[in-house]
């Protein structure tokens, strides 16, 4: 079996807790910290390697970002996070400066990386990573609304006290404001949610600004969110290593649209094998192109 290597880039909040999130999961044989502050990256390394013996990882390890380049796997989490009421795609500017002296410590990058983007606004870093990279689309691909998704359906589940797994409803397009829930073609085992009584129309919206608001409460009251974002990411991990193709909303090129953005693809060893079209009203469309412009502006614009 493939010995798998994953790289993070990033040893703050979010990256320590991805890297505790696949250590438990037992899925990847090394993983490497990567960081600007290698104090901090050594003290996260020392505190995750205590957890080795209740793991199958074999080690985990401070290394180099020209190491990062030829895993099999890197994660970026790197960057300044988000503030109490400032929206993510105020930290374009920073961020990108940011992921772009990841790239230019990089050097030459592995044909056959794929490369996870969590570092907000993940769409449109997402999008440069891919350009700075040089990698064929399908392997650069962004957290995205995965989360978003999973926080609806969970409301959703508490709402109609049915499982999350058996809920089929995604949030896509932007990850932030811009956000679409797609309710038209939202079901479970075939049965449209609007037609459940504790749901409808109204409700399904509340509920989805309920998922897109939640980052604020969660800023506002411990300074971030990390056990969402690395579950998920966790997720995203474990369906590349074991080409499981599950059907998850990440960032990704759409043809369509021509910009990046989140919408379900199958996700396997190669990174992502194909875009899986749900069905959308007239509505749900019109709003997925006013992101589209968005994005594509706000990326045309990015100095």
């Amino acid at each position: 079996m493939k010995q798998t290597k994953i790289a993070i880039i990033g040893a703050g909040t979010v990256g320590a807790t991805t890297a505790y999130s696949l250590l438990l999961n037992n899925m990847v044989s090394e993983i490497l910290m990567i960081d600007c502050n290698d104090k901090k990256c050594l003290g996260e390394v020392d505190d995750l390697a205590d957890t080795l013996q209740w793991s199958t990882t074999s080690s985990i390890r401070t290394a180099t970002y020209k190491e990062a380049a030829q895993a099999d796997i890197t994660i970026i989490c790197a960057g300044k996070p988000q503030q109490p009421k400032q929206h993510r795609a105020e930290l374009v500017e920073t961020n990108a400066k940011v992921i772009r002296s990841i790239f230019n410590e990089m050097g030459s990058i592995s044909k056959d990386l794929i490369i996870i983007m969590i570092t907000n606004p993940v769409d449109i870093l997402t999008q440069l990573a891919q350009n700075l990279s040089g990698l064929p689309a399908n392997q650069v691909i962004g957290s995205g609304t995965l989360l978003d998704t999973v926080r609806w359906r969970g409301y959703i589940s508490q709402e109609i006290g049915i499982a999350e797994h058996s809920i089929e409803a995604y949030i896509i397009g932007e990850h932030g404001e811009e956000q679409v829930p797609v309710i038209s073609s939202a079901n479970i085992e075939g049965v449209p949610l609007t037609e459940y009584p504790k749901l409808g129309q109204q409700k399904l919206n509340n509920l989805a600004d309920k998922a897109r608001l939640k980052v604020y409460d969660l800023i506002d009251n411990k300074g971030g969110t990390e056990f969402g974002v690395a579950s998920c990411v966790t997720t995203l991990c474990k369906s590349i290593i074991f080409n499981e193709n599950l059907v998850l909303p990440v960032v990704t090129f759409s043809e369509e649209y021509q910009t990046y953005m989140s919408l379900p693809v199958s996700l396997g060893s190669q990174g992502v094998t194909q875009q899986i079209c749900i069905a959308t009203n007239a509505n749900e469309q019109k709003a997925l192109k006013a992101c589209a412009e968005k994005l594509k502006n706000t990326y045309k614009n990015l100095k």
